[in-house]
């Protein structure tokens, strides 16, 4: 058994706690900021430095306001109708990854729009950037204890302070995979393949680990035995594999 005492903050100054889970978003959100200047100079992204930096702001409030909403409207719907200013707590937690990539889909979709861009190079920037913000974000989930996995009956299970049971660490399974989908990533943007085919490979490879490593997540299971997050990533498995044959590997092409 490995124990994993809870103890978030990571150090103070002048009697301010600062926590591992703000540390690790602020690095984040500079990777974020970084990667958009340094890799849409590498590409066909056609947005000068002011135009990148009004994109990342929209892109942190797309992905704050989509995450928000569509875990309240897909997991939590009668707290949602209880208590609607709740949404806004978002110091409480309660952020979907799905609900995160529609708000930054439409926000790139229309900003693309208004800057008479093509669209699929930036998703193609973000399918190679989101992998690796999500390796280091699952770090803080586990150090939060949060995102906990099943209950595991072995030698090597992981025993969270503040969570009953010694489980599986599945933050690390995921952070795991993410990092795996980044190298991944990295290989594919190199390809220089035809714009948007990077994208839909991040997508649907996304889409296919995250199911089959929330089976070792605890959460709630809502039809045939898969949870909420399971069948939005089959989704987007199925989703992306027939764009990919449809738009990229058809007979017609």
């Amino acid at each position: 058994m490995i124990v994993v005492p809870y103890n978030p903050i990571a150090f103070s100054i002048f009697n301010i706690e600062i926590r591992w889970y703000g540390i690790i978003y602020a690095l984040s959100l500079l990777l974020i900021y970084f990667s958009f200047h340094i890799l849409s100079k590498k590409n066909k992204v056609k947005l000068n430095e002011d135009d990148i930096d009004n994109y990342f702001i929209l892109f942190l409030l797309a992905n704050l306001i989509g995450a928000r909403l569509f875990d309240f409207i897909f997991y939590y719907p009668s707290k949602l109708f209880a208590d609607p200013l709740s949404v806004l707590y978002i110091w409480n937690g309660g952020l979907s990854f799905h609900g995160g990539l529609i708000g930054i889909l439409i926000a790139t979709y229309f900003y693309s729009k208004y800057k008479k861009v093509n669209l699929w190079p930036i998703l193609d920037l973000i399918a190679l950037i989101v992998p690796l913000i999500l390796a280091i974000g699952r770090i803080g989930n586990f150090i939060n204890h949060e995102l906990v996995g099943k209950i595991w009956q072995s030698d090597y299970c992981f025993n969270f302070a503040t969570i009953s049971g010694c489980r599986y660490p599945s933050q690390l399974f995921e952070s795991f995979y993410s990092t795996i989908l980044f190298i991944i990533m990295i290989y594919v943007y190199k390809k220089k393949l035809p714009d948007g085919l990077t994208f839909f490979i991040g997508f649907t490879l996304y889409g296919l680990f995250r199911f089959i490593f929330n089976f070792f997540r605890d959460d709630t299971l809502i039809l045939l035995n898969l949870s909420m997050g399971q069948i939005l990533s089959l989704l987007m498995f199925i989703f992306g594999l027939i764009i990919i044959i449809k738009k990229y590997y058809s007979d017609d092409d």
